[in-house]
């Protein structure tokens, strides 16, 4: 019987006629096969799960504000927090450390605010040969990075990704009224323009927050306006705050459509939701953005499918499921064999996933329309719902 991740993950490495693990996070006497798979188990069992709303997966929410309707934004790109680097070596390769930096090989990042080895600064990279808290530099064609003339690394510097939306670069920001920031790059905003920060060292008073635009003297700055309740457009007074150092990034965030003459509301999702699968009213206009969910009702409920990753909990053709895509995903990196890892991937689409569905649905599938009461011992967020919903899908 499969208990945990371990067993999952030799189910998979079976299917490949592969080297099983007996222990996890054994770098120096892992097999290469086994690291390979345990460092695809998290993201694979991800996905497996939003293919449908397993019973096992479903938990219940009264979701929170994030903020009020007046000033509700959805940010366009993604919301990540830049990651700080703690060494660099002047070798060939140059070897980044950054404590559970979370990258992946082959990922397209920037860096910024490095002291010494400023050669690095401003430029895109690609993650190579990535452990937990370390990986290699290389360029766009794959070729190393040679550091062996670089400056020595003193200290700083921050991690942006940059595969899909290039993040606004902060490079300055001044200590002034109003506060001024200087891009890396052009920015393309505009006065008025709601942006929101993240990731800044020094001036930290700057960060999670949301501002609009006041002026944009440059293409690569712009000054910012407080956005209080009010909202008179005063200048942001940065002249107390804590000097700038290095890194952060500026996400646009536009106002929300109006939607049949609501304002839509923005709903911090639940921190362990994967996708929302009901909700409390039918006629609810609602979506799903990142980590928000949008709605133009007050009071929004939801069942939602969640990260679940207790084993234990899972049923039995959703294990096979899980191991057979998680094969799949490592086949060719562990055979070299296109063949093998597409006929891996036809079995799970054709057979295995749809089987663990149909038996899953048999018992009772979550998206069905139906009356139900919130029971005590659920999770519904900061308060216990006791009456009854009519929970519609999302």
């Amino acid at each position: 019987m499969v208990s945990d991740k371990i067993g999952i993950i030799n189910l998979a490495l079976g299917k490949l006629a592969s080297e099983r693990i007996t222990m996890l996070g054994r770098l120096t006497t892992d097999s290469e096969e086994s690291l390979i798979a345990a460092n695809c188990y998290d993201d694979i069992r991800r996905e497996v799960l939003e293919e449908h709303s397993w019973r096992f997966a479903q938990k219940r929410a009264a979701l929170d504000y994030v903020v009020a309707d007046d000033t509700s934004r959805t940010i366009e790109v993604d919301t990540f927090t830049p990651i700080l680097i703690t060494a660099a070596t002047a070798t060939d390769p140059v070897v980044i450390t950054a404590d559970n930096h979370g990258l992946y090989n082959h990922q397209k990042i920037i860096i910024t605010g490095v002291s010494g080895m400023t050669q690095l600064n401003s430029n895109t990279y690609y993650v190579k040969d990535k452990t937990n808290d370390t990986f290699s530099l290389t360029d766009e064609d794959g070729d190393d990075i040679d550091g062996s003339a670089f400056t020595a690394y003193t200290s700083g510097g921050q991690i942006q990704r940059a595969e899909h939306n290039t993040p606004i670069t902060i490079t300055a920001a001044t200590a002034a009224e109003p506060v001024q920031l200087t891009t890396l790059s052009v920015h393309g905003l505009a006065v008025d323009d709601w942006v929101k920060i993240i990731g800044v060292q020094g001036m930290t008073n700057l960060n999670d927050n949301f501002y609009q635009i006041k002026t944009v003297p440059t293409t690569t700055s712009f000054t910012l306006k407080e956005t209080d309740a009010d909202d008179e457009g005063d200048d942001l007074d940065g002249t107390a705050f804590t000097a700038y150092t290095f890194g952060g990034v500026v996400l646009p965030c536009p106002e929300l459509t109006v939607v049949d003459a609501y304002v839509p509301i923005v709903y911090q999702a639940p921190a362990d939701m994967l996708r929302p699968t009901k909700k409390s009213v039918r006629e609810a206009y609602t979506t799903h953005e990142l980590d928000k969910v949008i709605s133009d009702i007050d009071q929004l409920k939801i069942i939602y499918t969640y990260d679940c990753k207790d084993v234990t909990k899972y049923s039995p053709k959703f294990i096979q499921a899980l191991a057979t895509r998680l094969a799949a995903e490592i086949g060719f990196n562990i055979t070299n064999s296109v063949a093998k890892a597409k006929e891996l991937m036809q079995l799970y689409e054709s057979v295995v996933l749809p089987d663990a569905v149909a038996i899953d649905s048999t018992k009772g599938s979550p998206d069905e329309v139906q009356q139900d009461e919130w029971l005590n011992n659920m999770d519904v967020g900061p308060q216990f719902a006791t009456t009854g919903e009519t929970w519609t899908p999302f």
